[in-house]
């Protein structure tokens, strides 16, 4: 399957605004407690911050995932969710890729992400496309994917 990327922009964010409330309702508790129910004017000031992007995965026309990244010295991912039903089926790498691609046009050295150290699944998965663990605490721990070492693993 082919993932179609939708950047959302303040002009098409209410095309999705139904979405990312039924993207509320799949959170994590620790997640829901921190947006304490506004997660789609969350979303949309998100927009509104020149460093952020969001992007909605979808299969055809359906929506089954987003990501939310902030472009400084590294593209910072700063969250990243698939649909239970889509987990597990290499879509991660074609993310991938899509940053990679953007990471490239934009001359940003590095891609950068944090994950519960709980959550082994998607640390499994994040050194499987190219990733290292580059720091760890006391419940997490930040990866990092160097462009240029991913560009040359895929030659």
């Amino acid at each position: 399957m082919n993932i179609k990327f939708v950047v959302l922009t303040d002009k098409n964010y209410h095309d999705y605004k139904d979405l990312l409330y039924k993207f509320e309702l799949t959170l994590y508790d620790h997640q829901k407690a921190l947006y304490k129910g506004y997660f789609p004017e969350f979303q949309f000031n998100t927009i509104k911050d020149k460093h952020a992007n969001i992007v909605i995965f979808q299969d055809k026309d359906k929506p089954f995932g987003y990501i939310i990244y902030k472009i400084f010295n590294k593209l910072w991912v700063t969250e990243l969710y698939f649909n239970e039903d889509y987990r597990g089926k290499g879509l991660l790498k074609q993310v991938v890729k899509y940053l990679v691609n953007i990471c490239t046009k934009k001359k940003i050295p590095t891609i950068a992400l944090g994950a519960l150290n709980t959550n082994k699944s998607a640390i499994i998965s994040y050194t499987a496309c190219g990733f290292v663990i580059t720091s760890v605490n006391v419940d997490s721990c930040v990866l990092e994917l160097p462009i240029e070492f991913y560009n040359r693993r895929k030659q």
